[in-house]
């Protein structure tokens, strides 16, 4: 019968009281805890010619490490049994439940390092010093049981490169996504063209042919690809790449308009010093000339700082909150009084007429998206939109209705419903919600791998990120304890034999 501590002990590992023959509990020189474990003998047959009354030789202590998650280890000095076989003679141990063969670091502990390595923000070092292991253990434990091989091309595929690590000369990673999974298909060290190409010719192409659509980004190669090896698929250019083009084009028509604001600002600073020279002290305040001067001045210094501060307004939808008229405003130390943001976009809007043209044409995209269908309705409206860009006459925006051109069939497919979704409020209603094909999700998941570049400083092993980030990606990716990942690439190399 065991006591209480030794129950909990058992417990703690996981075990049957019945299994275990002796526990008890000592300290080391350097307080480090060890537990003297002792199995019930099960008179385990011979594994040659089994004999189902062996004898027991000798015991054989086994230091295996154990930590709890908490930074604290431990040492589990197992006295493993090593039984001889009357009848041939074949020496064996008994079946280990703590450690794998010839292992040193416990089963649990190498499952909850596997696990924890599941969460992106985790890196080896910190697995490692929760588990009271080095970094490189934790990597080895790592390369030993992750082995994560391509998923089937979904009929949905998502395509969009990330700035991860620099491989075979080239810092952009090209990630494969299931769209209507949201679980990724592979990861490629490059996006260039010869190298998509190669890596999609290897693929059998009955599963080439299943693939429906494909989206990307403004990447000419990913476009070349789809062409190349997906017959069945339409390109797809999505919604936010469009708006990222025209924000960028945007944004160099608001700072074109804000240099000349501060340059307008700093020559009637001028011509105010000049005006001030020709009078005694401060008599020029009654010059009506100095007057005129000061108060465009004043008014041109207004505009600057709405530019410099509040340009963000000029990316948002004039139907949000933010610009309801009854807001209240919030006190301008600039101004020196309440402002609403509804007022500062009015001001920005007032400054150049190129702003306002701008923020016009962004209207006409937006609703070009909001209102498009996959249809003749929505081929004539996105004509209608290009024309409205084509006859601007803001050199930026006539730059868009070329990418418009060149990208037109693309940013037309992205009209295109391929699902839909059920929106269930608290009141158990529903609604059907549309939902065209995006790369909203692949961005996220860009996101979440650059968070596992920055902290860990970076990685040199391409492999070992491939499939960290295929680990971490994939929802309900498991790991083999009993099956090395050098085995299991045998494995997938076998069938891969058979099924040619």
């Amino acid at each position: 019968m065991l006591n209480a501590e030794k129950e909990f002990m058992v417990d703690f590992f996981g075990l049957e009281p019945g299994e275990i023959e002796d526990i008890s509990y000592t300290r080391q020189s350097d307080k480090r805890p060890v537990l003297r474990v002792i199995l019930t003998n099960d008179h385990d047959p011979c594994p040659d010619c089994g004999c189902p009354h062996p004898r027991v030789k000798e015991y054989i202590p086994k230091k295996i490490k154990y930590a709890d998650g908490t930074g604290r280890d431990c040492i589990l000095l197992y006295h493993a049994r090593r039984f001889k076989c009357p009848a041939c003679h074949r020496t064996y141990y008994e079946p280990s439940p703590f450690v794998q063969k010839k292992g040193k670091i416990a089963d649990k502990v190498v499952f909850d390092i596997l696990k924890d390595l599941k969460d992106y923000n985790q890196t080896f070092a910190s697995v490692g010093r929760k588990y009271c292991v080095s970094a490189t253990t934790v990597s080895n434990i790592f390369d030993a049981h992750v082995e994560i091989p391509r998923k089937k091309l979904p009929s949905l595929l998502c395509i969009d490169e990330v700035y991860a690590m620099k491989t075979q000369g080239s810092k952009y990673v090209c990630l494969l996504l299931d769209f209507e999974k949201q679980t990724p298909v592979d990861l490629l060290p490059n996006r260039w063209l010869p190298s998509l190409l190669e890596y999609m010719s290897l693929i059998p192409e009955e599963e080439r042919l299943g693939v429906k659509a494909v989206c990307f980004d403004m990447y000419p190669a990913y476009r070349k690809m789809v062409k190349a090896c997906f017959p069945n698929a339409i390109g797809v250019v999505d919604r936010f790449h469009v708006m990222q083009e025209f924000t960028r084009r945007l944004t160099k028509v608001r700072i074109r308009v804000m240099n000349r604001t501060r340059a307008r600002r700093e020559r009637l600073k001028e011509e105010m010093k000049a005006v001030e020279s020709d009078f005694p002290r401060e008599r020029y305040r009654d010059d009506p000339c100095w007057q005129r001067i000061s108060a465009d001045w004043q008014k041109t210094s207004d505009q600057y700082y709405v530019l410099k501060h509040f340009h963000w307004l000029l990316s948002k939808d004039e139907d949000l909150d933010i610009f309801d008229p009854g807001r209240e405003g919030q006190y301008n130390r600039h101004f020196q009084k309440y402002m609403t943001l509804l007022q500062l976009r009015e001001i920005l809007l007032g400054i150049d007429p190129e702003l306002e043209e701008a923020v016009r044409l962004k209207r006409v995209l937006t609703h070009m998206y909001e209102s498009g269908t996959y249809d003749k309705a929505g081929e004539q409206l996105f004509n209608e939109t290009y024309v409205a860009f084509r006859n601007s006459s803001i050199k930026e925006m006539n730059g868009f209705s070329r990418t418009m051109k060149e990208w037109r069939d693309e940013i037309f497919n992205s009209f295109n419903t391929v699902t839909v979704e059920y929106m269930v409020n608290r009141r158990s209603e529903y609604t059907i919600k549309s939902v065209r094909l995006h790369n909203g999700i692949i961005e996220n998941r860009n996101k979440m791998i650059k968070c596992m570049k920055h902290n860990s400083y970076g990685f040199t092993n391409w492999v070992r990120f491939r499939n960290r980030v295929m680990y971490v990606l994939t929802y309900g990716s498991v790991h083999d304890l009993r099956v090395p990942a050098v085995c299991r690439r045998i494995l997938h190399a076998l069938q891969a034999k058979i099924h040619a």
